[in-house]
C-alpha cells in the first residue's frame, strides 16, 4: 500500500502524485517539507520540523502551516492523501480567534499507519536507558535460547511471567543478578550457621536420648516420694505466717485508734432540708451576680441587703463537714471489719503451720536427693536439645552449601547464555539492518549493561562517532529492518540530509525493498536515476 496522491493547503499548497518510493528534489524553500507535512497530517495528524520543533500535534501550532495566500479565503488547514486502492485519508482543523478548533481526522476502517523512522528516532535520541531498552526489544534473543541450560530457562520463564513487558535480554541480565544475590545471601547464611554451631557446641557434653529419659525417671521417683509424704513445713513458713498475723494486728490497732473518737452525730431531717434550701439560695445568688440583676428572679423582691454566696456557704460548712465525717466513719468501720477477718484467718494459718511443723519437721534428705536428680536431668536434657539443634544446623548448612553450588552454576550459566545469545542476536540484527545500508557500509551495535552505541563500519573500520547524515542513515536502516513483516502501513519519512550524489544513489538502492512507502527529500539528484524510485521536483508543484 502507498499514497498515490497528496493534496492540501499546507504553506504554499501541495498537489502532487507519489509512488511507493519517491525522491523529492528541490532547493531549500521550494516546498519539499510542505509535501512531507501534508502527508504527516493526512495520515498521522501531526507535523514534523515546524518552526524548528520535532513533532507537533497541538492544533494551535499546526494551524500556522495554513496557506497564507490571500486568494485562500478558507479558515481550514487541510490535507488529503489518496491511497493506491483509492482509499482516502483526510485531516483538517479550523482557525479560530483563540488559535484552532478540534481537528477532524478520517482514515479507511482497519488501516493502521506507522511512521517507523520517527519512532526509532524518538527511542534512540532519548535517554541512554530508553535507547538500550528499545534496542533490546528489537533483538530476537529468544531465538538463540534453544540450547540454554534448564536452570536458566526456568528462571527466565518466571521473570517473563512476572514482567512480560521487559525484554528477554534484560530478563537474562536479571537472572544473573538474582544468582549473584543468592550467592551473597547464602554465603552470609553459611557464615552465620557456622558461628552458631561453634557457640552451641562450646562446652557440650555428648549424651543420648536414653540417658535423658533415665534421669527424668529418677527425678520423678523422688518427686513422687515427696508428694506422698506431703509438703514439708519449713521454719521460715511458720515465721512468715506469724509476721503476716502481726502485720494485720498492727493494722487493726491503728484502725481502732481512728474509730475511738466515736461516731459523729448524723444530720437531722431538718438540717438536711435546711442544707437543700441554702444550696438552692446560693445557686440563685450566683445567677443574680453573673447577670447583674437588681431584683430576684424567683420572688421579684429587691436584692439590696441580700446575703452573699460566701455568707450562705459559711452557714452550710458545719453541716457539710458533719455529713462528710459520717461517711468517713462508716467507711472505716467496714474496712475494720474486713481487716479483723483477715487477722483471724492469718492467726488460724499460723497456728496450723506451727502445729504441723512441730509434728513432722522436714525431710531434708529426700528434698536434697530430688534437687540433685532434677539438676542432672535438666543438664542432660539441655545437652540433648543442643545436640538436636546442632543436627538441624548441620542439615541446614548442607542445604545452604547445595544452594550455593546451584546459585554459582546459575550465575555462570546465565552469564554465558546471555553473552552467547546476545552476541548471536546482535550479529543477526546487524545483518538485518546492514541490508538497508549502502553495500560498502555495515551497521554495528555495542550493547552493554548500562549503555548502548550504534555506529557503522566502512572498509572494516568501526566508527561510533558518526556524522548527522550517517546517523540519519542508521536510524532509517533500523526503522526499515524492524518494520518487516508487519500488518501495518509503514510510511518512512527520514529527516533531510545533505548526501553526496554517489552516497544518495546507494542509499536509494539499499532501501528499494523497504516494506512500506518511503519518501526522501534532498537538494541533490543522485549520480543517475534509480529504476525503483520515482522522482518529484518541487519546482513543478503549482504555487
Amino acid at each position: 500500500m502507498y499514497i498515490k496522491h497528496i493534496k492540501g493547503n499546507v504553506k504554499e499548497g501541495v498537489d502532487t502524485p507519489l509512488g511507493p518510493r519517491t525522491l523529492i528534489v528541490g532547493d531549500n524553500g521550494t516546498g519539499k517539507s510542505s509535501i512531507i507535512n501534508a502527508i504527516e497530517l493526512a495520515l498521522g495528524g501531526f507535523a514534523s520540523d515546524v518552526n524548528g520543533r520535532g513533532i507537533v500535534k497541538k492544533p494551535s501550532d499546526l494551524i500556522t502551516l495554513k496557506n497564507t495566500d490571500k486568494t485562500d479565503k478558507s479558515k481550514l488547514l487541510q490535507a488529503t492523501a489518496t491511497l493506491n486502492d483509492n482509499g482516502v485519508c483526510h485531516w483538517e482543523v479550523k482557525k479560530t480567534p483563540k488559535g484552532a478548533g478540534r481537528p477532524t481526522h478520517a482514515i479507511p476502517k482497519g488501516l493502521n499507519v506507522r511512521f517507523p523512522f520517527q519512532e526509532v528516532k524518538e527511542a534512540l535520541t532519548g535517554s541512554a536507558d530508553t535507547a538500550r531498552q528499545y534496542l533490546l526489544s528489537t533483538l530476537s534473543i529468544e531465538e538463540y535460547l534453544t540450547g540454554a541450560p534448564e536452570n536458566v530457562l526456568k528462571e527466565l520463564e518466571a521473570q517473563t511471567k512476572a514482567k512480560p513487558t521487559v525484554s528477554v535480554g534484560d530478563h537474562l541480565t536479571t537472572v544473573a543478578e538474582i544468582a549473584k544475590r543468592r550467592i551473597r545471601d547464602t554465603k552470609a547464611e553459611i557464615k552465620a550457621r557456622s558461628i552458631s554451631k561453634e557457640l552451641l557446641g562450646k562446652g557440650l557434653i555428648p549424651t543420648t536420648k536414653e540417658a535423658v529419659e533415665n534421669a527424668k525417671a529418677e527425678s520423678e521417683k523422688f518427686l513422687q516420694a515427696i508428694m506422698k509424704q506431703g509438703k514439708a513445713v519449713q521454719s521460715q513458713d511458720v515465721e512468715s505466717a506469724r509476721q503476716r498475723a502481726l502485720m494485720y494486728g498492727q493494722s487493726l490497732e491503728e484502725m481502732d485508734k481512728l474509730l475511738s473518737i466515736g461516731e459523729p452525730q448524723a444530720i437531722t431531717a431538718d438540717e438536711h432540708s435546711f442544707k437543700h434550701i441554702l444550696g438552692t439560695m446560693s445557686e440563685v445568688i450566683k445567677i443574680h451576680t453573673e447577670r447583674g440583676d437588681t431584683s430576684c428572679l424567683v420572688c421579684g423582691g429587691s436584692l439590696e441587703n441580700v446575703a452573699t454566696s460566701e455568707a450562705i456557704q459559711e452557714i452550710l460548712n458545719p453541716i457539710l463537714e458533719r455529713e462528710q465525717d459520717a461517711v468517713i466513719y462508716k467507711d472505716r468501720s467496714v474496712r475494720r471489719a474486713a481487716e479483723f477477718k483477715r487477722l483471724q484467718d492469718a492467726i488460724a494459718q499460723y497456728e496450723a503451720l506451727k502445729e504441723k511443723f512441730e509434728q513432722t519437721g522436714t525431710d531434708v534428705d529426700i528434698h536434697l536427693q530430688y534437687t540433685q536428680a532434677r539438676k542432672v536431668y535438666e543438664d542432660l536434657k539441655s545437652n540433648w536439645n543442643i545436640q538436636l539443634q546442632l543436627r538441624k544446623l548441620e542439615e541446614t548448612h548442607q542445604r545452604q552449601q547445595d544452594l550455593l553450588k546451584e546459585s554459582e552454576k546459575l550465575k555462570a550459566d546465565a552469564e554465558k547464555t546471555a553473552q552467547e545469545a546476545l552476541r548471536e542476536a546482535i550479529d543477526a540484527f546487524e545483518d538485518r539492518v546492514s541490508v538497508f545500508l549502502p553495500t560498502d557500509r555495515k551497521f554495528v551495535l555495542d550493547l552493554g549493561k548500562t549503555y548502548c552505541r550504534i555506529g557503522m563500519s566502512k572498509y572494516n573500520k568501526v566508527r561510533y562517532a558518526v556524522s548527522g547524515a550517517e546517523y540519519n542513515m542508521l536510524i532509517l536502516a533500523i526503522a526499515a529492518a524492524t518494520a518487516l513483516e508487519t500488518d501495518t502501513f509503514n510510511v518512512f519519512i527520514p529527516d533531510e540530509r545533505a548526501y553526496d550524489k554517489y552516497t544518495l544513489w546507494h542509499i536509494l538502492d539499499a532501501l528499494k525493498n523497504t516494506d512500506g512507502q518511503i519518501l526522501i527529500t534532498t537538494t541533490e539528484l543522485p549520480t543517475e536515476p534509480h529504476p525503483d524510485w520515482g522522482l518529484v521536483h518541487t519546482t513543478s508543484i503549482p504555487f
